[in-house]
């Protein structure tokens, strides 16, 4: 048997049984996680990754466990943190935005906020460039303090947009605004309010849904559709692999035994993502992946 370690948790293989290869390839992942906590990156210690590889008795299932983990997109609190501070400053640089900006989380048709849309408005707060009068809880907690009279300038943020449906909703629910009912479309196409996006991560997928509204959304990161990992199999699994084992059928065995989410297969929106924030995993990440209650062989939680 040759292995030849191509540096990237991916392994050439020539020759070997599948037993000897899967010791290999879950030696490389594990070197590899622990060189980036080794260069700060910590939170990899919340990972459950080895009770979730050593939970497969079956060595196709175990190889093929071992490669989604290699596919997490990992991003940490720091990380999210220059990167919101980066797209905002872009965003006040080009004069698109005044200090007198407004900040708030994302929320969709119903009346609830999303969680994590708190979490990276106090990421903003850290960056202590703006007064504290500029964060709102709520749209309606702003509006409501609002009038026509002078022009209203929003910025919403959140950790990924998956689907663009939430946004969408958003901008189409009816408001009450000045003893008028109207939605954030009427009053942006009426010049009282400029409104933008700021999600850490967009997909292709959801920025598409936008693709009518003039400059709107500004992810600071775009996942392509090269980023489904159910319609993009060999991009996360090595040929190698992908010819001894039938991955797609593999990864649907595990989906069996780990999804609890009510999602399909693909998650939300289909999309059949690896993504995970230091906060929580999205529902457009593989169901398998997650669990939303405390689980000892799951990789990660829906919400920590």
């Amino acid at each position: 048997m040759t292995l030849i370690d191509q540096g990237n948790g991916n392994v050439h293989v020539e020759g070997g049984t599948l037993d000897q290869i899967s010791d290999v390839c879950y030696e490389n992942l594990q070197i590899k996680i622990e060189a980036l906590i080794s260069l700060g990156e910590i939170e990899w210690n919340r990972f459950k990754y080895r009770n979730f590889i050593d939970s497969f008795d079956d060595v196709s299932e175990k190889l093929v466990a071992i490669y989604l983990v290699n596919s997490v997109i990992f991003l940490s609190e720091n990380f999210c943190e220059s990167s919101l501070s980066f797209s905002l400053n872009k965003l006040m640089r080009n004069g698109k935005y005044s200090d007198n900006v407004k900040f708030l989380p994302i929320s969709g048709s119903s009346t609830s906020t999303v969680d994590s849309g708190y979490r990276f408005i106090s990421l903003i707060r850290k960056m202590g460039r703006f007064m504290d009068d500029r964060y709102f809880p709520s749209l309606d907690s702003l509006l409501s303090t609002s009038t026509a009279r002078s022009s209203i300038e929003i910025i919403f943020v959140d950790d990924i947009m998956s689907t663009g449906q939430q946004f969408d909703a958003l901008m189409n629910k009816s408001f009450t605004f000045d003893n008028q009912v109207m939605s954030l479309n009427e009053l942006r196409k009426r010049r009282i309010a400029k409104i933008s996006y700021v999600p850490i991560i967009a997909t292709e997928y959801a920025l598409e849904r936008f693709d009518h509204l003039e400059s709107i959304v500004f992810p600071c990161y775009t996942l392509n559709h090269e980023y489904n990992i159910l319609n993009n199999l060999d991009r996360y699994f090595p040929s190698w692999l992908l010819s001894s084992v039938d991955v797609l059928e593999t990864i649907k065995n595990i989906d069996g035994k780990f999804n609890r989410s009510g999602l399909g297969l693909a998650g939300q929106g289909n999309l059949a993502l690896s993504v995970a924030f230091f906060n929580s995993t999205p529902d457009s990440s593989l169901p398998l992946l997650w669990s939303s209650e405390a689980s000892e062989v799951h990789l990660l939680r829906r919400h920590s």
